[in-house]
Formats: structure tokens, sequence, C-alpha cells
């Protein structure tokens, strides 16, 4: 895999270089020899890491059938030991192949948009040189066939129109009347999704906020699926959602109106170490339990549960933001975008459940929020996230944090338990678990 590794590389500054203004010629016959290097060696990759997780499955099942065989003879579980290790050594290997073969895999995607990009940029300027060629020679033939008729004498000079901004005043801003109903205020920063600022409504005077989609998920191609998320969100109406009131177009930009938040993102109050009180851990868990009931009751999932999408205070109620539409965000942005972080792996399930997503989906990722609020720790801290969510590698809560209720320790056994079969059947049930812990 070393040169498979150094071409990959290599393929990445390339792809970083495009931005330099790498010369064309050089730069497409480089990156055509790095790919018809890496493409059959990654082909034989993901075969023989097809083969191997083949063996190692098989490998499973004799290592925990001799261990079942071992304790039914009342013998030493060590005698099992050095087996179900070589499976873990084994599959720690595999998850690193995986990764590999993944990394390399998003480092040709990201060339290719670069290059893609790089190209039309070289097309543009180009067509740009013979549009202003071809304009100043139409110019040309204009300007003397004016001379000609005005007998040679020069043309009025007209006073030209005054197109600078006011002072103030920005072109980025929303504009003075979003949809004819919202006026904006001031900016209340940048959450993942895009720009936000406050707005109130002209029908009303009630508050709201406006969050301008990032330019990256309105041109992903993933526009359509994202609105029809934002339909089944908006439709949801529970003390505990945070209501989203309308989605607007207006020219090229894509527009959320949400309900004004009093909190702050639970990721702001958390912190490494410092657990919060359980009590109000546990009143917020169950405040997200419930909106996840309401929501899973009329059959649409979050997807994306993490402490971002939590608005909560101490004091007030906590609302869940967000769903479904951070979930096609994060996807439209993973194919757009470099170099935005969206802090969702350590919190989503396992990497096979992410293709069908379910109800026990949202409370594994509840589950990890629980675990972090009341430990002041991650339960699966990375960077092999895979393989911890997968082999259920964290300690038990009250290993950290003295004076938990006895039942804490087996319920978020449960709700992380690495087969979703095996977790709460629903949030309902979840939420009796919750009332078990007193």
């Amino acid at each position: 895999m070393a040169a498979l590794a150094a071409m990959t590389e290599r393929l990445k500054a390339l792809g970083y270089s495009y931005d330099a203004g790498a010369g064309y010629p050089e730069a497409a016959s480089e990156r055509k020899t790095l790919l018809a290097g890496i493409t059959p060696r990654i082909r034989r990759l993901e075969l023989s890491s097809r083969e191997f997780d083949r063996l190692l499955n098989a490998y499973f099942k004799t290592s925990f059938s001799s261990a079942a065989a071992a304790l039914k003879a009342r013998k030493s579980s060590a005698a099992a030991s050095p087996d179900l290790a070589d499976v873990r050594d084994h599959w720690i290997f595999t998850e690193r192949c995986s990764k590999f073969r993944y990394r390399t895999r998003m480092a040709v995607h990201d060339e290719r948009t670069a290059f893609e990009s790089f190209s039309n940029r070289r097309s543009s300027a180009r067509a740009r040189l013979f549009g202003t060629l071809f304009g100043l020679a139409a110019l040309l033939v204009l300007s003397l066939a004016a001379a000609r008729l005005t007998g040679g004498r020069p043309a009025a000079r007209r006073t030209p129109m005054n197109t600078s901004l006011a002072p103030g005043q920005r072109r980025d801003r929303p504009p003075a009347l979003l949809g004819g109903k919202w006026r904006p205020g001031k900016p209340l920063g940048q959450p993942p999704l895009g720009d936000m600022w406050s707005a109130e409504s002209v029908l009303d005077g009630s508050a709201c906020a406006l969050i301008r989609l990032r330019p990256e998920i309105v041109r992903s191609g993933d526009l359509e699926e994202f609105l029809a998320e934002a339909r089944l969100w908006a439709s949801l109406k529970h003390p505990h959602i945070l209501s989203l009131h309308a989605v607007v177009r207006e020219g090229e930009d894509c527009w959320l109106v949400e309900e004004a938040a009093l909190g702050k993102p639970l990721s702001a109050h958390l912190r490494k170490d410092r657990p919060l009180p359980f009590a109000a851990a546990k009143r917020a868990i169950r405040e997200a339990a419930a909106a996840l009931a309401h929501a899973h009751a009329r059959g649409v999932l979050h997807g994306d549960i993490k402490p971002a999408c939590l608005l909560w205070t101490s004091a007030g109620p906590l609302k869940v933001a967000d769903f479904g539409v951070s979930k096609r965000a994060r996807l439209a942005l993973g194919k757009t975008a470099r170099g935005i972080s969206w802090g969702s792996e350590p919190y989503l399930p396992p990497g096979p459940e992410l293709a069908i997503l379910s109800a026990q989906s949202d409370l594994f990722s509840l589950g990890v929020v629980f675990y972090e609020m009341i430990t002041g720790l991650r339960s699966f801290p990375g960077p092999e996230y895979e393989m911890q969510k997968k082999l259920a590698l964290y300690p038990l809560p009250s290993q950290f944090q003295a004076g938990l209720p006895p039942a804490v320790d087996a319920m978020l056994r449960r709700a992380l338990a690495p087969n979703p079969l095996d977790r709460f059947r629903s949030a309902q049930e979840f939420l009796s678990a919750l009332e078990v812990l007193g």
C-alpha cells in the first residue's frame, strides 16, 4: 500500500496546486499518469479486502465457537482469549484498510472536482478573452460608423450612473423584506447550514431567524431532496421541536425561516471532563426523546442528532432543530465542499447502518449525546470511530462519575448497542428507561 499512499499524496498535492495556477498541459499529463496507477491498485485492494472479510467472518465463527465450547466445559476463559485477541487485531487491520480505501477515493474525487473547476476557469478565461477582443473590434467598427455619420464631430458626453454602494450597505446582506413577510435584523453568526440573521414578521411582529443556505448546498444537485426534507420538518409541531415556518427562494439564494430559538446549541455548554448536573442532563435528553417520539410517530427521522442540533438553556425547554436537513446538507457538502467540518462522525451510528437509517439510528446518536453530558467525555473519541462503535469500546459512565443511578450503565449499554435490533425499539421505550433512572 506504500506505493498507493505515495501516489495518493501526490494526487492531493496536485489538486491543491490548481488554485495556484498550475500549467494545464503538465497537470493534465501528470494526473493521467497518477490515475492510471491508482485505479488498478485500489481495485486490487478492494478485491483483497473483500476476500479478507470473508475469511475474517469465518474466523469469527470459529473463535466464538471455541470460546462458547470452553465456557460450556467450565474451562478457563483464558483459553479462548488468544483467538478473540486475534479477531480484534484482524478487525482493526480491516478497518484501517477500509479507511485507507475511503481516503484514497476521496482524494481522487476531490482532485477530479478541483481539476474540472480548473479546466472550467481556463475555458472561461479564454472565452472572456475572445469575447473582449470581439467586443473591442465591434466597438471600433461602431465608432468609425458613428464618426462618419456625425462628420467626425465627437459625440456628446453622458454622465455615468452612480453604481457605488451606499455607506454601510453590503451586497451579502439579505433583502430588505424577504418573501414580502420577514424583515431581517442583525447577523447571528454562521451555523453549519449557512449565514444566520435575526428577523421579525411584518404581519404580526413575531421574532424568527433566517438562514441563507450555503452555496455548496444550493448548487449540489441535492437541493430538491433537501427541500423535501425541509417540508417534512415544517409539518412537525411539538413544544420541543424548533419550528420551520417557510423555505424561500429568491434569485440564486435559498432561505430557511425558523422559529427564534432562546437557547444556545448544546455544544456550547459541553466542556471536556466537566459533566453537566445529572438532573439537568436527564431533563434535556427526556425533552429531546419526546421530540423524536413525536417525529418518528409521523414517519420523520432526524438522521443527524448531535449537540449542535439541540438548542438548550439550563432554565428553558430544549428544542431539536434541523430535522432531516442536517443529514441532507452533510451529504451534499461531502460531495462538493472541501475543508468543512460537520462534526457528526462521533455521534452517527456504525457505518453500514448509515445506508438505511431508522428510529434506532436517532436513538443511538441521542445515547451518545447523553453519555457526553453526564461524563464530560465522548463515548467514541476516535479516530477509529467505526471500530470503537462496532466493538462497543467505551468505558461505562459509572467509572467516571460517582453517584450516578446504577441503571445508567445498563441503559446506555442498550442505547449504544452496535446491532440496531439490540437497542430500544422506540423513543417511547427510551423515555421509559429514562424514568427508571429516577
